[in-house]
């Protein structure tokens, strides 16, 4: 039976490598390099555009919020105060600017707030550890962060 490796050239290439052989396989290799180095930038650049935009976007959504909750204010002042007007009572100023709200009734709503009585700690009671003698053995430890 015949070789049947013999039919397939050489698997190592043993054509001598020239300086000119380099510089075509460096030519290429620095067309794929400044290409990928291309595409990159232009994605960058995309990138910061659409930031830049968005950033733009965000700024004028957020002065177009701020100019709707000033809008908005003025129609609820003037809402409460043809509420007043209907009532023939004064409303009272609220902290925030604002002018004060009625009841159904037309009497003044309280604002009460709510009190903050805060959190009361009741600690815990550190008994130590005890010896045999049942003396109390205080061990402190540095704080760690």
């Amino acid at each position: 039976m015949a070789n049947p490796t013999a039919a397939y050239p050489p698997m190592v290439d043993t054509t001598p490598v020239t300086a000119a052989h380099f510089n075509v396989a460096m030519q290429i290799v620095y067309a794929y390099i400044r290409k990928r180095h291309d595409n990159i930038t232009a994605s960058t650049r995309s990138f910061q555009q659409q930031g830049i935009s968005t950033q733009m976007e965000l700024m004028n959504l957020r002065r177009d919020l701020a100019e709707l909750i000033f809008q908005l204010q003025r129609r609820l002042e003037h809402l409460e105060a043809g509420m007043e007007a209907l009532s023939g009572r004064t409303a009272r100023p609220r902290d925030d600017g604002l002018v004060g709200h009625f009841g159904q009734d037309g009497e003044g709503v309280k604002d009460e707030g709510v009190k903050d009585e805060g959190v009361k700690d009741e600690g815990v009671k550190d008994e130590g550890v005890k010896d045999e003698s049942g003396e109390k053995k205080v061990k402190k430890e540095p704080f760690e962060q």
